[in-house]
């Protein structure tokens, strides 16, 4: 009854931002070749955006060995096979098999995948601040800050699937920062919640001009 319960609340959620998200309004037959190179733009990443996650999870391991935080190999172990995911829908399209049309499933795929990246990315600040020095917490903002700008612009063919990623790792940060760090920072929260919005906003914009080119090359 409880599994039933959360696949309606998630089935639900994700046809509310499919709704909300929505760039462009065309008959079905069009927006699933639309759907497919929405999907397609950012499988087309999907070498760049692993090799850029292990990178990253090399450098918190390397930052943090010396606290000996067995919780952070879980962590980059997730997160390592979240990302990997891709790889076999890439190897696919770079043999010319991907598919030309795309149901409406496919997005939400893409939604449900950018709701448990962003969850595991945000978690990292959870787990680490409360044990990081001033150092590695300057590394970690950056981190931060930059995978919520890189993976908006990576998601950004996709609206609502950006916009869960940055919310949450966003929403992860600033209750980090509420936790474990002294009030003065509250700046930097609110710089936090702008930033977001920024990008939110920027992502939505450049979704508006990738459809605006599919569909003038397309007529």
């Amino acid at each position: 009854m409880l599994v039933n319960s959360n696949q309606g609340w998630l089935h639900s959620l994700n046809n509310r931002l499919t709704r909300w998200f929505s760039i462009y309004s065309a008959e079905d037959t069009t927006a699933s070749y639309f759907r497919a190179e929405q999907v397609r733009a950012i499988i087309s990443l999907a070498p760049l955006t692993i090799t850029a996650n292990l990178v990253n999870i090399l450098v918190i391991l390397y930052l943090f060995q010396e606290q000996q935080m067995p919780v952070l190999y879980l962590w980059g172990f997730s997160l390592f096979t979240v990302m990997s995911i891709g790889l076999r829908s890439w190897f696919k399209q770079q043999s010319g098999k991907a598919p030309t049309r795309s149901s409406s499933r496919a997005l939400k795929r893409a939604i449900q995948h950018s709701v448990v990246a962003g969850l595991i990315w945000g978690a990292l600040p959870l787990i680490t601040m409360g044990h990081a020095n001033t150092f590695q917490l300057e590394i970690i903002y950056i981190l931060m800050i930059g995978m919520i700008c890189a993976s908006s612009f990576a998601l950004s063919t996709i609206p609502a699937a950006a916009f869960c990623f940055v919310i949450l790792v966003s929403a992860e940060i600033i209750l980090a920062l509420f936790l474990f760090t002294p009030v003065y920072y509250s700046l930097l929260i609110f710089l936090f919640a702008v930033y977001a919005m920024y990008c939110v906003r920027r992502c939505f914009s450049a979704s508006q001009k990738f459809w605006r080119s599919s569909n003038g090359r397309s007529n």
